[in-house]
């Protein structure tokens, strides 16, 4: 079995002058969002093995309050630049290359690549990720690159708001 689960940032304040996109921190909404998500997701007994983020500021956050939640440390949490405003193909590349031997796996990214991907690969209909939504996708299949080429649907989907 594998599982994805795809978490778009929770909210974050707006750029300053003197303040890089990829350096936005998460706002107060945000933090709250982001413990919110991780007590839902604790609830729903999510263990990941890896989790992969964005390496911007509001997506890393994110990750960590949400990894606090689930137990995972924090040192092994991976970043990556590739998923920084990643467009769908982008993050569908990462998800073929993940390790046969991780079948629970968390990514952090952003819109609109994420809600894209989620349309992908999970429910076609589904809106625009919300800021700290997260959508898990569940497949009966040994290899993630097979999900990706051979185009295998999920056997089950669930979407998780922190309000």
């Amino acid at each position: 079995m594998r599982e994805l689960l795809l978490i778009r940032h929770a909210h974050s304040i707006l750029a300053t002058a003197n303040m890089q996109d990829n350096e936005r921190p998460l706002s107060k909404e945000g933090k709250l969002q982001a413990i919110i998500l991780g007590k839902q997701l604790k609830k729903q007994k999510i263990i990941p093995q890896l989790i992969i983020t964005s390496n911007a500021l509001r997506a890393v956050t994110t990750a960590q309050i949400v990894a606090k939640n689930l137990r995972y440390k924090l040192t092994d949490i991976k970043e990556s630049a590739d998923l920084y405003l990643a467009e769908a193909s982008e993050i569908l590349k990462v998800i073929n290359d993940l390790p046969s031997s991780k079948q629970h796996i968390i990514i952090v990214g952003h819109n609109p690549g994420l809600s894209q991907v989620s349309r992908i690969l999970g429910e076609p209909t589904l809106g625009e990720l919300a800021t700290a939504a997260a959508y898990l996708l569940r497949w009966k299949t040994d290899d993630w690159a097979t999900i990706i080429e051979e185009g295998v649907q999920p056997d089950k989907t669930s979407l998780f708001t922190p309000l």
